[in-house]
C-alpha cells in the first residue's frame, strides 16, 4: 500500500511542533574560540595613540604590535575597528 492510499490525512508541520525548549543548540568550536581570544588591553597613561579616529576613539598598539582601539569616553577598549558615526556638527548638508 502506498502513502496515497492512506486514509489517514497528513498534518502540517506547525511552527509550535518545531519549537522545542528542552534542546539547546550552539557551535562548540565559536565557543572555544571567543574563549581563547585575549582581552584587548585598556592602554597606559603613558602610551601614545598611532591615531585619533573622532568620537572619543582612539587607535593603539600593543607591546608585539597589534592594533587594538580604546574609547576615552566610556573606557571600552575592542579588537575591531569601530564603525564611526558622525556628529550632527561633523555632517555637511549638500543642497
Amino acid at each position: 500500500m502506498s502513502e496515497s492510499d492512506s486514509s489517514e490525512p497528513i498534518q502540517p508541520v506547525t511552527s509550535s511542533d518545531l519549537d522545542d525548549s528542552s534542546h539547546v543548540y550552539t557551535n562548540i568550536r565559536e565557543i572555544e574560540e571567543s574563549n581563547s581570544r585575549p582581552i584587548p588591553p585598556t592602554p597606559r597613561p603613558e602610551d601614545v595613540p598611532r591615531r585619533d579616529m573622532m568620537n572619543g576613539w582612539f587607535e593603539y598598539e600593543t607591546d608585539v604590535g597589534r592594533t587594538f582601539f580604546y574609547n576615552r569616553e566610556t573606557g571600552k577598549s575592542q579588537w575591531i575597528p569601530p564603525r564611526l558615526i558622525r556628529t550632527p556638527a561633523q555632517v555637511k548638508v549638500r543642497f
